[in-house]
């Protein structure tokens, strides 16, 4: 999970450093994410380049069956995208957007300790929902009053 996250950063460095220590370029998350997907929907050319020149797997797929490349052009990120798609990389042919469900009920709900969040109130959605990024994933917050809680130093994404 360092890596993905370093990659959501953009810490070339970071990025650098655990992979010179033996950390598997294609390492996944929970979504089957790899950090080249991350650094691709966050736009960090420089890691997006540092993952390649590691031979990341430019066409990974994540549960969603999307790309690195896909994600890029999805999130408006076309200089990362133009690079992946002259490095090989091709698109899902399909017409869901990356992170798409059939159905609302497939989206899971999850109790997460707070702390795991990045996360500003500024950036509500609606009247108790907001944008957060949760290990690098962004993720959909709904905020419930303390006694919702199973656990006190949790909160319901």
């Amino acid at each position: 999970m360092r890596l993905l996250y370093a990659a959501c950063q953009g810490d070339a460095a970071g990025v650098e450093e655990l992979l010179g220590e033996g950390v598997d370029v294609d390492s996944i998350d929970f979504d089957g994410r790899t950090a080249l997907h991350i650094a691709a929907c966050e736009g960090r050319g420089e890691v997006v380049r540092l993952l390649l020149g590691w031979k990341a797997n430019i066409n990974a797929r994540d549960r969603w069956g999307s790309t690195p490349a896909a994600d890029a052009k999805h999130y408006g990120h076309f200089e990362v995208y133009n690079l992946l798609r002259a490095r090989g990389a091709k698109l899902p042919k399909t017409k869901k957007t990356p992170m798409t469900v059939s159905n609302p009920k497939e989206v899971p709900e999850y109790e997460l300790n707070p702390l795991e969040l990045e996360f500003r109130r500024g950036e509500e959605v609606t009247k108790g929902y907001y944008v957060a990024k949760w290990y690098g994933s962004k993720v959909f917050v709904k905020i419930l009053d303390k006694d919702s809680f199973s656990d006190g130093d949790s909160m319901v994404i």
